[in-house]
């Protein structure tokens, strides 16, 4: 079965990167997989100090989602992002915090579903 994708892009406030690597993955990362429906799994990835390739953002995380949760688990991410501006709005703090080390000024969030089947490295004939 194919699964669809989470994928987020960002970066870190200026000279806080360990901060905001310590807090996604000891915190964000788990916290998003056990408590949206359908995320199955997460890993963040740090960009490769390759100069030919050097997009805007440093981080990228990438989710699993279970094909046959899609749809509550867009839901609940939707709900999630409204839940937490309406704590802030009441000077509360929300269930899920955002690290004051992440920028997020300029995030990308989006869900992908895959096209076609994957491709795989066939072995080579010896």
């Amino acid at each position: 079965m194919a699964t669809h994708l989470l994928l987020v892009l960002c970066n870190s406030k200026p000279g806080l990167d360990e901060e905001f690597v310590h807090w996604y993955q000891g915190e964000h990362l788990p916290w998003t997989v056990q408590t949206l429906p359908g995320v199955t799994s997460g890993q963040q990835y740090s960009r490769a100090p390759i100069e030919a390739s050097l997009p805007p953002y440093k981080y990228l995380a990438i989710y699993q989602v279970d094909d046959s949760r899609l749809e509550e688990t867009i839901a609940r991410f939707a709900a999630n992002r409204v839940e937490r501006a309406a704590e802030a709005a009441a000077g509360r703090t929300s269930m899920l915090t955002i690290s004051p080390a992440m920028d997020t000024s300029d995030s990308i969030v989006g869900f992908f579903a895959p096209l076609g089947e994957t491709v795989h490295d066939s072995p080579s004939a010896s």
